[in-house]
């Protein structure tokens, strides 16, 4: 004999299936931070989500789970672009160049043209150094 439609709902609704149905989902955990403490704490996660920072933190399992990372905000890709550009430039073969048509005595170096060419390459390993340091890279 078929049981009846409202028994289906009944078994359905217990208490013991909507217990297995939540116990599947993650339980979160909600603490309200101040803005320095938030800021803070995003600048100790480094490339990991926020989440995955305070969860390795709190239970010290950092192996345990899949750490996700963030995903490089604009700046850090715009910046990652500005030192390849400067890497694919020529800069330094084309100061080299000059500096071996001065030795050669091509090209006459006053001293306006010297100081010129000391104040570039001092400019070039600026930018070079200030973009390694932004990206948080190490230089070679």
């Amino acid at each position: 004999m078929m049981q009846p439609l409202q028994s289906h709902f009944t078994v359905a609704a217990s208490p013991a299936n909507a217990t297995k149905r939540r116990d599947r989902a993650p339980r979160p955990i909600s603490i309200r931070v101040t803005t320095e403490e938030r800021a803070w704490l995003e600048q100790e996660a480094g490339t990991l989500t926020l989440s995955s920072y305070v969860r390795s933190r709190l239970l010290d399992t950092p192996g345990k789970r899949r750490q996700h990372r963030k995903q490089p905000n604009l700046d850090r890709v715009a910046l990652a672009r500005i030192l390849a550009l400067l890497g694919q430039s020529n800069l330094a073969p084309n100061l080299s160049t000059i500096t071996e048509a001065v030795r050669t005595g091509t090209v006459e170096l006053g001293p306006e043209l010297a100081s010129s060419l000391r104040q570039a390459c001092a400019d070039i390993a600026l930018m070079r150094c200030d973009l390694i340091r932004a990206l948080g890279i190490r230089a070679e």
